[in-house]
């Protein structure tokens, strides 16, 4: 999935660069079809022209900070919400959203009333684009439709990136990537965030386990660890190991999908290994969970993803 985003996130860096803040940004682009000198062009100009120190007569900060933090907090308690259902039940009620899209589209509106035609034109444009990015996502199954519908609700929210100024620092502290909508942003850190998890497994295990068990559990190292038998029940946990009773006795079989612990599965693993045997086991990790801490890392350091392919371009 991270390879897919990263993908799907270069060409849509280069197809929504003139969606910018600032309109500048349209001319030095013409100038200079380099991405890279663009955006980073771009960066420096906002930060110049954001500034009551360089430019006093401007109170661009004055007139939309509170707006953006507003949009922002409106953002957190949906997400974290989200998480907790997610957690506890495995699903988030589409009323989540809708509310969500609601009070955004309430902000859309004082914006449109406050005769900011531009902010409804990347609105529509910035959600038309993140919707047909994540419904194609959906439809190839690299998520689920929460998943979904959470980025697209915060696309309404919050289309562009929120410009902040918090201790003497501007945020998002990495500089706002040329005109990405903030949305997508936020899904690319997610898919970096979720990269996290298999390099700390493959660590874990490769410090923890012997040759031989890495060697015959090759498969497993990088989405799990071992547990025993008596420690799985009642936990946030999926089976990726299992025991298949065979010729009267049980065969050892991996099942990288992950089975659900239930009494039943968890009665057969004991009948065929015992409690305290070990056995392969993943935590269930809700893409929703990354999706939030995305987009807290989109808010206070920017698009990390961006950061590292302009890095290694330049």
């Amino acid at each position: 999935m991270g390879i897919l985003v990263g993908s799907l996130y270069t060409t849509g860096l280069a197809t929504t660069c003139w969606l910018s803040y600032n309109p500048r940004c349209l001319q030095t682009c013409y100038q200079d079809t380099n991405i890279i000198s663009c955006c980073s062009a771009l960066l420096l100009e906002s930060l110049y022209y954001l500034s009551p120190e360089r430019n006093p007569k401007s109170n661009i900060c004055v007139r939309h900070m509170e707006l953006e933090i507003l949009r922002v907090l409106v953002c957190l308690p949906f997400l974290a919400y989200a998480c907790y259902t997610d957690l506890r039940t495995r699903r988030v009620s589409n009323r989540v959203w809708l509310v969500m899209i609601v009070v955004g589209a309430a902000l859309a509106l004082y914006e449109l009333l406050r005769g900011d035609y531009m902010f409804l034109l990347r609105l529509v444009l910035a959600t038309a684009f993140i919707y047909a990015v994540v419904y194609l996502l959906f439809r190839i199954r690299a998520f689920g439709g929460a998943d979904a519908k959470s980025i697209i609700a915060i696309s309404v929210v919050l289309p562009m990136f929120p410009e902040l100024y918090a201790g003497g620092y501007y945020l998002p502290l990495l500089g706002i990537p040329g005109a990405n909508p903030f949305p997508f942003s936020v899904l690319a850190n997610a898919a970096v965030i979720t990269l996290i998890a298999p390099i700390s497994f493959i660590a874990y295990n490769l410090a923890k386990l012997d040759y031989g068990e890495v060697r015959r559990s090759l498969p497993l190292i990088a989405i799990g660890y071992k547990a025993h038998v008596k420690d799985v029940g009642g936990k946030n946990l999926k089976l990726i190991e299992t025991y298949e009773p065979n010729n009267g006795g049980f065969t050892r079989a991996l099942k990288l999908r992950g089975i659900e612990i239930d009494d039943e599965v968890l009665n057969n693993l004991r009948s065929a290994a015992g409690d305290d045997a070990m056995v392969w086991v993943t935590p269930i990790m809700p893409f929703m969970m990354s999706i939030t801490a995305g987009f807290l890392l989109a808010v206070t350091c920017g698009d990390v993803l961006f950061t590292a392919m302009k890095i290694v371009l330049m």
